[in-house]
């Protein structure tokens, strides 16, 4: 007759087996923990970025640059006009005089 399983049901498991067991699951699981937290870690890189990226972007898409700057560009074109001018005219007379 076969036998039946119940509270006072014994098996034996050597040793070296349970000890391997113990350590393979020891390993899985602080294996699992190392991958969890260096993707946290990565995700909260990945978030922090984001967050520098949406800064600047807004900041670039609002900027408008000083009054003082804007005066400068304009004397600075200004200025490359006339001295296209000049060139221009140097030219003419180096033509005139050959």
């Amino acid at each position: 007759m076969a036998n039946e399983l119940n509270d006072k049901t014994e098996f034996t498991v050597p040793l070296k087996n349970l000890i391997s067991l113990l350590a393979g699951t020891s390993i899985a699981v602080w294996g699992y923990f190392g991958v969890t937290e260096r993707l946290s870690f990565l995700e909260h890189g990945a978030d922090i970025q984001k967050i520098k990226v949406e800064h600047n972007y807004a900041w670039t898409k609002n900027f408008t640059p000083p009054k003082e700057v804007v005066d400068s560009v304009l004397r600075v074109r200004i200025l490359e006009k006339s001295v296209t001018k000049l060139e221009m005219r140097v030219k003419h007379l180096e033509d005139r005089v050959k």
